[in-house]
């Protein structure tokens, strides 16, 4: 048998196996809020949607995939219905205007979202917090009571029995003047109120999982948010898609070709199988074929070397004057470029121009320059000719960097 078939095949046995058991294991109930009007899960809005024609008969229903200021001011909502489901509701600054502007001009707006945040918020001067108290007073310590008090709502029912898992946060400030509180807990807290805003309303939840496939399925869960969304006049409804957690609409669209096998569950995880397999096979089966690399050696530094022959030649005929000449033609190039001191060290003006430039001691350049003067004068440096100049050179490199 071919090598590769040897290992290729178990591989590939094992991924359609795991493919097999993947797609033969129910799909798992996913609890994540969507909100979203599309989806059949515990917390989307699937329900909450298709009960939207039963409560405005014979008006328009219509999805926003847009922000709030594009679509109002493409459209004309006047004294329509602007509905909003979300966990967080936190508008942009020009959103914010925009909606006001079209609550200003008759228009009406229901939002459910356990927080309620930024422009808008301060706006309307209102703040939500979250619930973390415990309720005594509920015969089960897992419900709570809701209390709702709809102005010209004839009906027998005005006490809810909800889940306290529903009851996240509620409403801890608002203007009391043009505020009208609907909705509290058999403990007050307040999580549904009515704001007077120009010629329209505000219609403002903390609740949104109540308005969720999971709870209109309950007892008294259709019903509460018919009188719910009673508080809105019989007009036209536009249901917002955008401000959705994690709504890809605010993102470019993805326009790549395994989006489709990314969207299902048991795709994705066979693409994953598929990739880690190839990964191993990758890693092991390389590592077979992998020829010797070669060990280079590091390239040896041959400056020093050099430098120390240069040395060792002067020093064995024991004239130093050619390395002396070269020590002082360096230093000259070193003021000449730092300092720009065109001077040479055997001219007359080189003490009192170095020092007006540099600062450097009179003393010291005229003891250089009488050093520097003898290496010139004489044919033969010795070494202690040679030691004074580099002492007198380094003193001259060290006062210069101060």
């Amino acid at each position: 048998m071919n090598r590769e078939l040897k290992y290729s095949l178990p591989l590939a046995g094992v991924i359609l196996l795991g493919i097999v058991i993947r797609m033969l294991l129910p799909e798992p109930t996913n609890w994540k809020p969507s909100f979203s009007s599309e989806d059949h899960i515990p917390y989307g809005n699937k329900l909450l949607y298709s009960l939207l024609p039963d409560i405005f008969p014979e008006k328009d229903l219509s999805k926003v995939q847009q922000r709030s200021a594009v679509y109002i001011e493409e459209n004309d909502l006047y004294g329509e219905n602007y509905v909003f489901v979300t966990n967080e509701f936190a508008l942009s600054e020009k959103d914010a205007d925009w909606l006001l502007y079209f609550v200003q001009e008759g228009g009406n707006v229901f939002v459910a979202a356990s927080q309620i945040s930024g422009p808008l918020a301060d706006s309307l001067q209102i703040k939500t917090e979250f619930i973390t108290r415990f309720f005594p007073m509920s015969s089960n310590p897992d419900s709570v009571q809701l209390l709702m008090n709809v102005p010209g709502l004839h009906t027998d029912t005005s006490v809810f029995v909800v889940d306290k898992a529903m009851v996240e946060a509620g409403f801890t400030d608002f203007d009391s003047v043009d505020t009208e509180v609907l909705t509290r807990t058999q403990n007050g807290d307040i999580t549904c109120i009515r704001i007077r805003y120009g010629e329209g309303q505000f219609l403002l939840c903390s609740t949104p999982l109540l308005f969720t496939n999971f709870h209109i399925l309950q007892s008294q869960g259709a019903l509460l948010i018919e009188q719910t969304l009673s508080c809105l006049p019989v007009e036209n409804v536009h249901w917002d898609e955008y401000y959705k957690p994690g709504n890809r609409n605010r993102q470019a669209v993805s326009e790549s070709p395994l989006r489709f096998i990314m969207s299902d569950q048991a795709l994705k995880w066979a693409m994953y199988i598929a990739l880690t397999g190839l990964a191993v096979f990758m890693i092991f089966g390389a590592k077979r074929k992998q020829r010797i690399i070669p060990v280079i050696p590091e390239p040896v530094n041959e400056r020093l070397l050099f430098a120390r022959t240069i040395g060792s030649l002067y020093q064995e005929y024991g004239n130093q004057k050619q390395a002396a000449l070269k020590r002082i033609h360096y230093v000259e190039f070193y003021l000449r470029k730092n300092f720009h001191i065109s001077s040479r060290i055997t001219d007359r003006d080189f003490v009192d121009t170095v020092h007006q430039k540099t600062g450097i001691d009179k003393e010291m350049l005229s003891r250089l320059e009488h050093v520097a003067r003898s290496v010139y004068s004489n044919d033969i440096v010795g070494a202690v000719t040679m030691e004074i100049l580099n002492t007198l050179l380094e003193e001259l490199y060290d006062a210069a960097k101060q």
